[in-house]
């Protein structure tokens, strides 16, 4: 398939099977993937799981002249591929009750049964990710994964503070596990998960990159500054 021919980058369904959606830029498939409106970093294989080359490109498309597998080319697929990721981001993961802010990050420091001055603390981070992410896409919010994004850039800066402050990594443990967007993350490991990712710019990048719009690493990596 010519590069004039690929589908355009966006959400499909994931050929290996493993997730609802995994996220195509244009040329390759990315290591992110969604499920029910969660995402999460996987490496992309070659070819689907467990098919034959065949049943790959009956389910999930077209493989191109460079072994590449690429989504189907119908408009209706894509549209249907990509809406519902975008209409379960809100609220992320489902699980924000009546009556608790409409931020997932701000629900997480609320549940993570921190001291005040701490919960003070996190609430600040908070309040700072709209702004970073601002810094490196200032049409971000446009994106049709925005709520998404701003729990999975929490979840960096979680990482990152984790790194650079190991003594509150227990009240940090404490929020990422609280965090009604990091379920399909293993429990009881999950800060080390993301101090991992915001540790490694590619796969910040390919963690957050597509829900903003911008996945040039040294671009995301400015919401660390």
């Amino acid at each position: 398939m010519s590069q004039s021919e690929a589908p355009a980058a966006d959400w499909y369904q994931d050929p290996s099977g493993r997730f609802q959606f995994r996220y195509w830029d244009g040329e390759t498939w990315t290591g992110h993937v969604s499920t029910d409106g969660e995402t999460e970093w996987d490496p992309p294989t070659d070819e689907p799981d467990g098919g034959s080359e065949d049943a790959g490109v009956e389910d999930a498309g077209a493989a191109g002249t460079d072994g590449q597998w690429a989504p189907e080319e119908a408009a209706a697929s894509a549209e249907a591929a990509a809406q519902p990721a975008a209409e379960s981001a809100e609220p992320v993961g489902g699980a924000i009750e009546e009556g608790e802010p409409s931020d997932a990050n701000l629900v997480a420091n609320s549940r993570a049964g921190v001291d005040d001055d701490i919960q003070e603390w996190v609430d600040e981070v908070a309040a700072q990710v709209d702004p970073r992410l601002s810094r490196i896409n200032r049409a971000w919010t446009s994106q049709p994964q925005a709520e998404a994004a701003r729990a999975c850039a929490y979840g960096l800066l979680l990482g990152h503070l984790a790194h650079l402050h190991p003594h509150m990594r227990g009240e940090l443990s404490q929020v990422a596990e609280a965090h009604p967007s990091f379920t399909t993350l293993e429990a009881g490991s999950r800060l080390e998960t993301l101090e991992q990712i915001a540790g490694d710019p590619q796969r910040s990048a390919a963690w957050l990159g597509p829900l903003i719009g911008e996945e040039n690493p040294d671009q995301v990596r400015m919401l660390f500054d």
